[in-house]
């Protein structure tokens, strides 16, 4: 998907990484890449562990799926970012204008632990290591990078 100005100038591009074998199968922001602040990925329904009718990257664990391969499916993200599961934070999506800050001390929120808010749709956050995780299907998501 590529995003021009009139001039032909790149504004935005959403690419495909490369994929070796084995390798989860997600989008990324060249542009964005380039700031070297923040590793980032929009994954997609490939590559996951779940079966049957949920057979995908499912990340939901509320429609019914089994439980162990959605973990499955947050590890496979987790080593995209070459870490693991347990420094996920989740948001509880439910199109509210809510954004709520997170550190080391919310890691697993939403994936290893339940969390422990409800209505937030973003996540912010000035500490290395952490994976925010935010979800959208109709919605369109911000991304924001502060060098500050």
């Amino acid at each position: 998907m590529d995003f021009k100005k009139k001039d032909d100038r790149e504004v935005l591009q959403l690419e495909r990484f490369p994929l070796e074998k084995g390798e989860l199968p997600v989008l990324h922001y060249p542009l964005l890449d380039a700031c070297g602040m923040v590793k980032h990925c929009f994954t997609t329904r490939g590559g996951g562990a779940s079966k049957g009718m949920f057979e995908s990257l499912n990340l939901s664990f509320t429609r019914g799926d089994d439980e162990a391969d959605v973990q499955e499916n947050y590890a496979r993200v987790a080593s995209f970012f070459g870490t693991d599961k347990t420094q996920f934070v989740c948001s509880n999506q439910t199109h509210t204008t809510n954004v709520r800050r997170v550190g080391k001390e919310d890691a697993g929120y939403g994936v290893t632990r339940p969390r422990p808010y409800k209505d937030v749709d973003g996540l912010v956050t000035d500490e290395p290591g952490i994976i925010l995780s935010t979800f959208y299907a109709d919605c369109v998501p911000l991304f924001f990078v502060d060098p500050v």
